[in-house]
């Protein structure tokens, strides 16, 4: 009896406590195609690749890293910037109180990577400026 409470315990677990688990920083995904990793990852450094504003204020005219694109998606506002190689992207996704609450960035060289909400089929248009 003891030894199954205990393993429901150890194997239970809420979303909660899977944000607290996932990486911080960007990594090589262990092999796999994709992965899931803390939205942090995607705040730390201003001035790195990838790199997500907290807020979409000063997200949707940020053309220091490359051709931005920006668009709603249902309630959500993405900002997009491709860079480097054709096949290099990453986007922002900001609820509709212009809150970070979902990342993605996908190269030609290293696995996607993803953190918190992503719409599903959204495509944003919009230029507003491009880098040089």
């Amino acid at each position: 009896m003891l030894s199954g409470l205990l393993f429901s315990v150890a194997c239970g677990g809420s979303s909660a406590d899977d944000e607290t688990t996932l990486p911080t920083t960007f990594g090589d995904c262990g092999g796999a195609a994709e992965c899931e990793v803390a939205l942090e990852a995607f705040t730390r450094d201003p001035n790195a690749v990838p790199f997500c504003p907290a807020q979409a204020a000063d997200a949707v005219n940020d053309c220091s890293h490359g051709m931005l694109r920006t668009g709603k998606c249902g309630e959500a506002t993405v900002a997009e910037w491709t860079y480097g190689m054709a096949g290099d992207a990453w986007r922002c996704v900001y609820d509709g109180s212009g809150k970070l609450v979902g990342a993605k960035w996908v190269t030609d060289n290293h696995p996607v990577q993803y953190a918190g909400e992503q719409p599903p089929n959204c495509s944003p248009s919009a230029l507003p400026c491009a880098a040089p």
